[in-house]
C-alpha cells in the first residue's frame, strides 16, 4: 500500500496549494468568470448584430410591381348578364332576348355557343334561350352563385387595378 499513500498524499497536496493560491489571489477567479461572461456577451451581441442585418436587407427589396397608379384612371363596369337573364320574369323573357342581343353582341353570341344555344342571330335561338333561362337547375345554380357573389363590385376594383398596371405599362394601349 506504499503506492496508494503516494496517490493520496499528491491530491491532498494539489488541493490545499490550490486554496492556498486561490485565497492569496480572489481577483483571479472573479477574473476568469468574469471574461466568460464578457465573451458571452460579445458573442450574443454578433449574433443579434448579424440578425439585424439580415432583417433590415430583406426588407429593403423593392417590389418592381408595386408603383404609383394615383395618376392613372380606368373606370370599369361589369355588365351582369347572368343577373338580366335569370332574374327576367319568364313572360318577359322573349322581348329581353331581343334586347340583350343588341346590347351585348359578340359576348352574348360567344356566350350562347360556349352553351350550345347556338347562334342570336337564328330564329330557333330565342326559344333555346327561354328554355334555358327557366331551367330549374340553371335557376339552382344561379341562386348558388349570388350565394357566392352577392355584388360585382369586388371584381370591378380588382379589374381596375389590374387595367391601372396595364395602362401603366403600355400607356399608349386603350383598355379591351
Amino acid at each position: 500500500m506504499p503506492g496508494s499513500m503516494n496517490i493520496f498524499y499528491l491530491f491532498s497536496y494539489y488541493t490545499v496549494y490550490l486554496n492556498k493560491f486561490r485565497n492569496k489571489c480572489p481577483y483571479f477567479v472573479h477574473k476568469t468568470r468574469y471574461s466568460v461572461i464578457m465573451v458571452a456577451r460579445v458573442m450574443l451581441s454578433r449574433v443579434f448584430i448579424l440578425l439585424l442585418i439580415i432583417f433590415f436587407s430583406a426588407g429593403c427589396v423593392r417590389d418592381p410591381f408595386r408603383v404609383n397608379l394615383a395618376g392613372i384612371e380606368c373606370d370599369i363596369t361589369v355588365k351582369e348578364l347572368g343577373s338580366e337573364i335569370f332574374e327576367t320574369p319568364p313572360p318577359e323573357l322573349g322581348a329581353k332576348a331581343d334586347s340583350l342581343i343588341t346590347r351585348y353582341g359578340r359576348a352574348l353570341t360567344t356566350y350562347s355557343t360556349v352553351l350550345g344555344l347556338g347562334d342570336p342571330l337564328d330564329e330557333r335561338w330565342k326559344s333555346s334561350f327561354i328554355l334555358f333561362a327557366t331551367d330549374l337547375q340553371n335557376l339552382t345554380l344561379w341562386d348558388e352563385v349570388k350565394q357566392v357573389w352577392p355584388s360585382v363590385r369586388p371584381l370591378e376594383e380588382e379589374l381596375e387595378g389590374a387595367f391601372r398596371h396595364y395602362l401603366y405599362y403600355f400607356p399608349e394601349s386603350s383598355v379591351p
